[in-house]
Order: structure tokens, then C-alpha cells, then sequence
């Protein structure tokens, strides 16, 4: 008879971080937006809309500081619109490009692998595909392209590093 708080058999416990890349997914609905900074005191200027942004609550990512611009994608549609309203209501000079989607390349330890992105680079200029824009975490690696795209460079992507359809999750 066992005991109410006896534990249960489990399977060995790693603290080991599996190698290698695990899985390639995607989101779609997203947006990229650039907005031009006046340039007077761009620092100052990089600042107050960020802080407008934040003000705001838009969540934002992808971030990439321009010599004379700002550019970050907007997760849904939704948040487009409200960033849209957002910048022209302070009347920024912006440029937004809709109906993306982030490709995600996940590894428990991305700082220890080389060549994933000349891999994306490869994979996507064969198939003709434009990257918008690209950043990286500990433990992944992200791509922006057109929506219609998503699946096509998923499946092209799993292929290139070795991975099955499907897979886990990041």
C-alpha cells in the first residue's frame, strides 16, 4: 500500500539544455513600423517616443535604433492600428508594413551554435522570401517576412536545420 504523499515515479531530472536547434515556428498578424526622428537631438527624440509608446501601452518588439529612425513590430493588427493613431496624432513620419509573421528558431543554447543565421539568410533568399527584419535571444532566433509566407518558410526552415514537422514548443 502506498503512502497519500509518497512520491510518484518520474523520469530523471537534466539540468542539461538540449543541443542543438529543437523547433521552427510562427506567428502571424503582426506589424513592422519605422518612424523617422526629426534629428535635432536624436537621443532626446528616441526617448519621447518610447516613452509615448510605453505611455500608451503598446507592446513593441524587434527594436532596432537607426541613426535617424526607430523600427519595431507590433504584435497583432489590433496594436497596429493603436500605434498608428498613436504616431499620427504626434505627428510622426512613419512607414508600416502589415500582415507579417515571426518566424522563431528555438535552441536551449543558441550563443553555442553558429551559422543559424546565414542558414535563415540562405533558406529564404532561395525561396525568394524578404526578410523585414531579424533579432536574436539566449534561446532563439526571429525573422519577420510576409504573412503569406509563414508556413512555406516554417517547413523550409525545419528542413534546412534537420528538424521533423511539428516538434515543441520554445
Amino acid at each position: 500500500m502506498s503512502h497519500p504523499y509518497e512520491l510518484a515515479p518520474t523520469r530523471p531530472l537534466s539540468f542539461e539544455r538540449e543541443r542543438g536547434i529543437t523547433e521552427v515556428r510562427f506567428q502571424g498578424g503582426l506589424a513592422h513600423v519605422e518612424v523617422r526622428l526629426p534629428g535635432r537631438d536624436v537621443e532626446a527624440e528616441r526617448l519621447v517616443l518610447l516613452q509615448a509608446v510605453a505611455e500608451a501601452g503598446l507592446p513593441v518588439l524587434l527594436i532596432k535604433l537607426h541613426p535617424g529612425s526607430v523600427s519595431f513590430a507590433l504584435p497583432d493588427a489590433a496594436i497596429a492600428e493603436r500605434a498608428e493613431r498613436l504616431l499620427l496624432g504626434r505627428g510622426y513620419i512613419y512607414a508600416m508594413e502589415r500582415d507579417l509573421a515571426l518566424i522563431s528558431i528555438c535552441a536551449g543554447a543558441m550563443r553555442d551554435l553558429s551559422g543559424v543565421m546565414a542558414g535563415l539568410y540562405d533558406t529564404m533568399d532561395k525561396a525568394g522570401i524578404r526578410v523585414a527584419q531579424t533579432g536574436d535571444s539566449h534561446d532563439a532566433l526571429f525573422a519577420l517576412i510576409s504573412g503569406t509566407n509563414a508556413e512555406h518558410s516554417a517547413r523550409l526552415l525545419r528542413q534546412t536545420f534537420g528538424l521533423p514537422e511539428g516538434g515543441t514548443s520554445c
